[in-house]
């Protein structure tokens, strides 16, 4: 469970011009053009208006975790949408949506993470690495029997025995794997992970002397 502490606060004056919107670009699942668009718009300082340019990056990295704020909370709803299905374990399909929101919440943790400087924030970031860890061997697993049956289907029935034993042995570890993900969901909503990202929000968040030191 992820302790609701944190004592360091966002740093209003970092610029994000530059390593976060390389993650964003480099990481599956995150090249939508929509956010790209956003982000610079946001970061976005005039060249011909030099003397105010600090105000301006200010301005922009209050912006940016603002829609950090936004972004993480969507993919947070997102991937506990899919508890529920992928705890029963009969929905391939609900497992690989869960799998691949849950990337995109690390993705998007890693992006707006130094908008959030927090010890919390790396814990959170350290639970999700978990989580998609236990998805992915689950993910893995089903693809793979899905995989040796359909090879199965089209052999002679007197050749299907090895195979048949693969797959006897995959199935024996998928059920394993269930009870990992499973594991892994009890914890991930104990943890309140929702709850976690708001106490995080509300530790970091710039005074209102820094707010007003960014007005125009």
């Amino acid at each position: 469970m992820i302790p609701h502490v944190c004592h360091e606060s966002f740093t209003s004056g970092e610029s994000f011009s530059g390593s976060s919107a390389d993650r964003l670009g480099n990481v599956p699942g995150t090249q939508d053009s929509a956010p790209l668009a956003a982000y610079n718009v946001l970061t976005m300082t005039s060249s011909t208006d030099k003397g105010s340019s600090a105000k301006k990056d200010d301005r922009g990295a209050v912006s940016f975790r603002a829609w950090g704020e936004e972004v993480i909370r969507q993919r947070i709803g997102k991937l506990l949408s899919y508890t529920r299905a992928v705890r029963r374990g009969n929905d391939p399909d609900a497992l690989h949506d869960m799998r691949v929101a849950s990337r995109r919440l690390r993705a998007a943790l890693n992006v707006f993470a130094e908008a959030f400087e927090c010890p919390d924030y790396g814990r959170l970031q350290k639970e999700m690495r978990q989580v998609t860890a236990a998805l992915s061997r689950a993910r893995d697993l089903d693809v793979m029997i899905a995989g040796l049956q359909k090879d199965a289907a089209r052999l002679p029935a007197s050749q299907r025995s090895v195979i048949s034993d693969v797959i006897r042995e995959w199935t024996a570890e998928r059920r394993k794997a269930q009870g990992d993900v499973v594991a892994i969901l009890d914890r991930l909503i104990a943890s309140d992970i929702a709850g976690v990202f708001e106490g995080i929000v509300a530790a970091t968040a710039p005074t209102s002397e820094e707010r007003a030191a960014h007005e125009p």
